[in-house]
């Protein structure tokens, strides 16, 4: 046999260097497995988000139809509660229509009122476009695209779920930005490393 003819210290490296191969591999296939969970939770989370704002709108919508006020007036106070609607700290939910023009949009208001069909990335994606193609076609769905964080910052990808509220003709949206889940991915495996 190849390994009896070693010395015994030749060996001992030997299965000292395959412990250590297959401790990295194990690190690398948890570190992954960790991130793809952490990937598809929160992909899965935004529709479970969006799916509450439907209830808040449906109320709103009922609210309506029994003539507690206008349509108008529901419109305003559902858009002013989803306003200010936060989760993981400062994320938010923007409110569209099917012409598209922008309802609601928390952190930039001067979009509210305006025609959203040319609004693109950096790429050149009128997403908000693609929003009303996705709520005609299935009604909800994934979007991808380029957003700014911050005020000023550089747009990042970000992935949305966007969801039509057929009674009205809006779409709500919110979505997760691809460079935190990254950046949750380095954290794993620096912790992994040392």
């Amino acid at each position: 046999m190849f390994l009896s003819n070693l010395k015994f210290s030749t060996r001992f490296l030997f299965g000292f260097m395959v412990i250590i191969l297959v401790s990295i591999m194990s690190a690398v296939w948890i570190g992954w497995r960790s991130y793809s969970i952490l990937y598809e939770n929160s992909i899965n989370r935004l529709k479970d988000l969006v799916d509450m704002t439907h209830t808040l709108l449906s109320e709103y919508d009922q609210r309506v139809k029994k003539g507690e006020f206008s349509l108008e007036e529901g419109q305003k106070r559902a858009a002013q509660r989803i306003r200010h609607l936060r989760y993981s700290g400062k994320e938010y939910f923007t409110i569209t229509d099917f012409q598209p023009k922008t309802i609601m949009h928390p952190y930039k208001p001067e979009l509210e009122g305006k025609d959203a069909s040319e609004l693109k990335d950096p790429t050149g994606k009128r997403f908000v476009t693609e929003f009303v193609k996705v709520c005609k076609e299935k009604g909800e769905g994934y979007v991808d695209y380029m957003w700014p964080k911050h005020e000023g910052s550089k747009p990042v990808p970000k992935i949305a779920y966007v969801k039509a509220f057929e009674p009205w003709k809006w779409i709500v949206s919110t979505g997760v930005y691809i460079d935190d889940l990254e950046a949750f991915k380095r954290r794993i495996y620096f912790m992994i490393a040392f």
